[in-house]
């Protein structure tokens, strides 16, 4: 009798920890799939910053989200053309993540739309010093200083564009472009170069 009683304690204890076990698993399938549908509504590539490490090896994103959020804000509101509201917003992007090129980018969008010319010049270069390589941002500032008739400047981040462009396959869509890809740019940063 005290075997039997002392075999179904331990096979009520298998139970036990089996079904914490499958609510264990149950737990982290919902956390993959949180996580995997916050990746693809969120078109902003991002780096690991911010990630923090479960005890179980899983990555949450909730700062990073958070951060998209902002960034999505912002963006969302100067597409409605409500300029200030969306200032506001991609500043405190910026204060989340101030190494970001593309929170400084859109800020550069926003101000060049508000019509300040040099803050946009100044966070389009920010945007340039944190990634080099950005082509937008070199398109956009040479762009603004041909506007501003400094034609030298304007060349510069030009010919930058186009030679980043040229390292690009023509079909690939730009980061922060909406859609556009580089053999379309390439084809304007090419007209604007022929004097």
């Amino acid at each position: 009798m005290k075997v039997e009683t002392r075999n179904l304690k331990v096979e009520t204890r298998k139970l036990k920890v089996e079904t914490r076990n499958s609510k264990l698993e149950t737990r982290n399938s919902k956390l993959e799939t949180r996580n995997l549908k916050l990746g693809t509504r969120n078109s902003i590539s991002s780096t690991d910053n911010g990630q923090r490490t479960t005890d179980n090896g899983q990555r949450t994103t909730r700062t990073t989200d958070n951060r998209q959020h902002l960034y999505q804000k912002a963006f969302t509101l100067a597409g409605l053309g409500r300029l200030d509201e969306a200032e506001r917003w991609c500043k405190q992007a910026i204060n989340t993540e101030k190494l970001h090129p593309g929170y400084h980018y859109l800020l550069a969008t926003i101000y060049l739309e508000q019509g300040r010319m040099p803050a946009s010049a100044r966070s389009f270069r920010h945007a340039l010093f944190l990634d080099p390589d950005f082509v937008l941002a070199h398109f956009s500032l040479g762009n603004l200083k041909q506007r501003e008739g400094k034609h030298d400047e304007s060349a510069k981040h030009l010919r930058n564009a186009l030679s980043l462009l040229l390292s690009l396959d023509t079909e690939d869509i730009l980061p922060y472009s909406e859609g556009l890809t580089a053999g379309r740019l390439l084809e304007v940063v090419r007209s604007m170069l022929v004097p």
